[in-house]
């Protein structure tokens, strides 16, 4: 099985081979041990390809809509200076965090803190968002 993968270099072959022998990124663990050497790497961008990627980010079996990786990717959009994709995603955040939006779901939307909307990173990273945005107009 050839899987592609948005790594680079030797990272790359690395996870190509450990994907055939079906070694790759199987848990929660993993993943924010290769997000941790990507922040320590400087590689904001490969990183939001990472947690954004279907098969192992935060919305795949692996990441299964864990926490900390929603504040990774804010982190990282943070230093990337993406503030538009960083104003959306905090706002998308928090819309589904509205009681009428969280009622009609059959699983609320819950963070380590309780509900979505009441973890501060959310909030500090949006008004730092929209603030960066005033700016640059």
């Amino acid at each position: 099985m050839n899987v592609t993968h948005p790594l680079s270099g030797e990272l790359a072959e690395s996870w190509q081979d450990a994907s055939s022998t079906g070694l790759g990124l199987g848990k929660l663990e993993d993943l924010l041990l290769l997000l941790r050497v990507y922040r320590s790497q400087g590689k904001a961008k490969e990183a939001l390809e990472i947690l954004d990627d279907d098969r192992v980010g935060i919305n795949s079996r692996v990441g299964n809509k864990a926490w900390e990786l929603v504040r990774q990717k804010i982190d990282f959009l943070e230093q990337s200076e993406q503030w538009e994709g960083l104003w959306r995603y905090c706002h998308a955040l928090l819309e589904d965090a509205r009681p009428d939006v969280v009622r009609d779901h059959a699983k609320p939307a819950h963070c380590a803190f309780g509900k979505v909307g009441d973890d501060w990173k959310v909030w500090s990273a949006l008004i730092t968002a929209a603030s960066q945005i005033g700016e640059e107009e």
